[in-house]
């Protein structure tokens, strides 16, 4: 099984969910998902996430986001996080970790045949207003705490054109089948 992270998830009522640590959890095919109840930085710390690696016993965090790119899909190498927010900030040391973790080489960086990029995350407001190429809303902030708790991280952006609907998020699970390949 696989763990994918999807940060604007399409009409999470419609599928059978249960709550972890602050996520909506939903098992589709042979794939666990997760998906943030609330987009509040207070959703993103080391406790949540911590809940969720130990209840669903993953160590392989696949993400995708919403990326401003003219690309369908892209692989998010590297970031650059312009959010104003890092979690980590009075939530460590946690449990055995460091309080300043290195954080320079968390994203897995094999080729998976879409365009790798080094992104900016610039949070949700700077977002819309923004008209910049290879800007996400909080993928630095999820990869900085996925790799923290012990996550390989594995990242994507898929172009702010698309609607996150069912159709995008089966290409997701269906890129992750045959692409990622656990």
């Amino acid at each position: 099984m696989s763990l994918i992270y999807i940060v604007s998830f399409p009409n999470v009522s419609s599928f059978k969910k249960k709550t972890i640590g602050n996520h909506h959890y939903i098992q589709f095919k042979n794939h666990q998902i997760i998906t943030p109840c609330d987009l509040d930085i207070k959703t993103f710390t080391p406790s949540n996430f911590n809940l969720i690696k130990d209840d669903l016993n993953e160590d392989h965090l696949i993400i995708f986001e919403k990326i401003k790119s003219p690309n369908k899909f892209v692989q998010i190498i590297d970031h650059i996080n312009k959010t104003g927010n890092n979690p980590l900030v009075g939530n460590t040391p946690f449990k055995d970790k460091p309080r300043f973790p290195d954080i320079s080489n968390i994203y897995d960086k094999k080729d998976y045949g879409v365009n790798q990029i080094v992104c900016t995350s610039v949070g949700f407001e700077m977002y819309n207003k923004l008209n910049e190429m290879n800007i996400t809303k909080y993928i630095s902030v999820i990869s900085i705490v996925g790799s923290y708790i012990g996550w390989k991280i594995t990242a994507f952006g898929f172009s702010d054109k698309i609607i996150m609907d069912e159709l995008i998020f089966n290409e997701c699970i269906r890129f992750v089948d045959y692409t990622v390949k656990i």
